[in-house]
C-alpha cells in the first residue's frame, strides 16, 4: 500500500512515537524525503526514541496544516470568520466547511466550498479585516488539522450554514436550527 505524506503523518500521530531529540522540523523534512524516495510506510518509518510532547505534537499538526493546501484554506476561513470565537466556535466553523464538502448540493472540494460566491463573508470583505496575529494563525492551523483529520467530535452535527447572532439572514427561517456556539447560530438543511 502506498502512503502520501499526509497519510504518513496521520499514522505517525496515531502511534505518537516521535522523537523530540530530532526537532520537529528536521523530523518532518526527513519524513518527507523518506516517503518521496520509498513511497511506502514500512520503508520510510524512522526509528524514534520517545513520545512526542504536547507542544511538539501541536507544532507537528501546525506544520502539517501549513504544508496542506486544504488545511491552509480551512485555517484561513477560521481566522477570518471565527478568530474572536471560543475554540469550540472555531471548530464549529471549520466543521461547516467539511460538512458542505461532504454534502451533495455543494462543491466537493474545500476550495470549491470556500470560494463559492456569497458564502463566506470574509472573501468579499477581506479588505475590512484586521490583520491576524501569529497566535490566531497557529490556533487555526491546529483547528484545521483536527477537523480535516476527524480528531474532534462535531458539536454542530451536519450543519451546513451559520450566521452571526446579530443578523437574521433570509435563509435562516428555511433551515433547521441545530445549535448556537459562541456568537454564531448553526443550521442544517437544503
Amino acid at each position: 500500500m502506498n502512503y502520501s505524506v499526509d497519510n504518513k503523518l496521520a499514522l505517525v500521530f496515531g502511534i505518537c512515537t516521535l522523537t523530540t531529540s530530532l526537532g520537529v522540523s528536521k523530523y518532518l523534512e526527513m519524513l518527507e524525503d523518506e516517503i518521496y524516495a520509498n513511497n511506502t510506510l514500512e520503508s520510510s518509518y524512522i526509528a524514534l526514541s520517545e513520545p512526542l510532547s504536547v507542544e511538539d505534537y501541536v507544532e507537528v499538526k501546525k506544520q502539517w496544516c501549513i504544508r496542506d493546501k486544504d488545511c491552509r484554506m480551512v485555517a484561513e476561513a477560521v481566522v477570518y470568520e471565527a478568530r474572536g470565537e471560543p475554540l469550540e466556535g472555531q471548530y464549529a466553523v471549520a466543521q461547516v466547511i467539511v460538512n458542505r464538502v461532504e454534502h451533495e448540493k455543494y462543491p466537493d472540494t474545500i476550495s470549491g466550498v470556500i470560494k463559492q460566491p456569497s458564502q463566506f463573508s470574509y472573501i468579499k470583505d477581506m479588505h475590512k479585516q484586521s490583520k491576524p496575529k501569529k497566535s490566531d494563525w497557529n490556533q487555526a492551523y491546529v483547528v484545521g488539522y483536527d477537523v480535516l483529520n476527524k480528531e474532534v467530535d462535531s458539536v454542530v452535527k451536519d450543519s451546513t450554514h451559520y450566521h452571526a447572532k446579530h443578523v437574521k439572514p433570509f435563509w435562516s427561517s428555511k433551515l433547521e436550527y441545530v445549535v448556537s456556539v459562541g456568537n454564531h447560530h448553526f443550521y442544517e438543511g437544503y
